[in-house]
């Protein structure tokens, strides 16, 4: 596949643990009944929870496998972070007792303020020497990424790197790319409206309903077609409009979220289609244990 990737800079954007935040009743999760349910959130550093789990069914809400990540500067610093890290960049720690520790970048999740945050894998080694203080570097390439045969692709944070290595095909002018579920656009909620460049939109589940069963065992890192939701710009349902995207955080009880997705290929029409396949997941891709 023919791309603009040897004309893309690699870039240094710097990040630094996003961390969790936590009061009385900031961390109750409201059930579909109404009744708030005291659970960790977000941020900081998650230990036993890596790409290639379930994330679903975790007691917590919307965590995120590995480092939570960002940058505190100004609006448009902590954008260049945000946006122009994509899956697959390198992540390099610069501080503490894992300074030079190498780890990736596997998705991202919606942050405070304008910009969003990046999550890192690292292995556990390295996880257990991080402290909240701690600072990354990421070696940012993929921002501007294009596939020079088919102009109606978008791609969104993801680098070359992956997607040289995810298994797409090329037939009768269109892309077919392994995917291990499919979501339809009823469940895609929290996130429309918003930019695709950074953090992630949410496909709502809960336990119980018609979908349940069927997305049970998604995972961290699986990659995911949702169909009728156009991700090119922003975020928007849209017929016949394709996203392919990577599962960045875990589920949530409270109406409205649950597993989130960054996009990764997006499309107006049907260019892109879904192959199902059950190791479409970027720790395989990657070699992320």
């Amino acid at each position: 596949m023919k791309t603009n990737a040897s004309k893309l800079p690699v870039k240094s954007v710097l990040g630094q643990v996003a961390q969790a935040q936590g009061a009385p009743f900031w961390n109750m999760a409201m059930d579909k009944d109404g009744r708030g349910h005291p659970m960790v959130c977000g941020g900081g550093i998650t230990y036993n929870f890596k790409v290639g789990d379930c994330c679903m069914g975790i007691a917590g809400d919307r965590v995120e496998p590995g480092v939570c990540t960002c940058n505190t500067g100004d609006p448009a610093v902590s954008g260049a972070y945000s946006n122009f890290s994509c899956v697959g960049n390198k992540a390099v720690v610069l501080s503490g007792d894992a300074k030079g520790a190498v780890g990736t970048v596997v998705g991202k999740t919606v942050g405070a303020g304008r910009a969003s945050n990046v999550i890192l894998h690292f292995d556990d080694e390295t996880l257990h020497k991080l402290s909240g203080d701690d600072r990354f570097r990421i070696e940012s390439c993929g921002f501007g990424l294009r596939l020079s045969d088919y102009p109606d692709v978008e791609a969104r944070s993801l680098s070359p790197k992956l997607l040289e290595v995810m298994g797409i095909e090329e037939k009768d002018g269109k892309l077919f790319v392994p995917v291990a579920k499919v979501i339809p656009p009823e469940l895609i909620s929290s996130g429309l409206g918003g930019t695709a460049f950074g953090g992630d939109c949410d496909m709502s589940t809960l336990e119980g309903d018609e979908y349940w069963q069927e997305y049970q065992d998604l995972r961290f890192g699986d990659i995911v077609l949702i169909r009728d939701i156009d991700t090119t710009l922003g975020r928007t349902f849209q017929r016949g409009a394709v996203t392919i995207g990577v599962v960045s955080h875990g589920d949530s009880i409270e109406l409205g979220y649950g597993p989130g997705i960054t996009t990764l290929l997006a499309a107006k029409t049907d260019v892109l289609q879904g192959v199902l396949c059950k190791d479409a997941n970027i720790a395989n891709y990657l070699g992320l244990k």
